[in-house]
């Protein structure tokens, strides 16, 4: 796993040159990605690269239900974030994912990579 993928060491270039399983996008770009057109690009952007790269991407960072909804719209599988919960203990964190995971994930409208522009124009409508 690439922890805080965009920032700092975890370049393209070891993207390009390591292979990783899971890349986990940096919350720096969640907490902005709603409204910044940049931030809200490399989200969109990093999506497209797992997806070529055959790696999972976790959105670092996720607080509130609308960075959720959102990250879901992109096409995101994958949360981290205090959305969820704050870190837990190894013991209570198999407790809580059988009782939250299932209600979390609803079934949320998706748009292609080429839709972007459009779901940037409808979030700030």
């Amino acid at each position: 796993s690439m922890d805080d993928f965009g920032t700092g060491y975890s370049s393209l270039l070891s993207v390009a040159r390591l292979r990783f399983d899971e890349l986990k996008l940096d919350q720096s770009f969640i907490r902005a990605f709603r409204e910044d057109i940049a931030s809200f690009g490399v989200a969109g952007a990093s999506h497209l690269l797992s997806q070529l790269t055959d790696c999972d991407l976790v959105a670092e960072g996720i607080s509130t239900p609308d960075e959720l909804h959102l990250w879901l719209q992109l096409g995101g599988r994958y949360i981290q974030g205090y959305l969820l919960s704050p870190p837990l203990p190894e013991n209570a964190f198999f407790t809580w994912r059988d009782c939250l995971i299932p209600p979390v994930l609803r079934s949320v409208r998706t748009v292609g990579l080429q839709d972007m522009a459009g779901l940037w124009q409808e979030i700030h409508a």
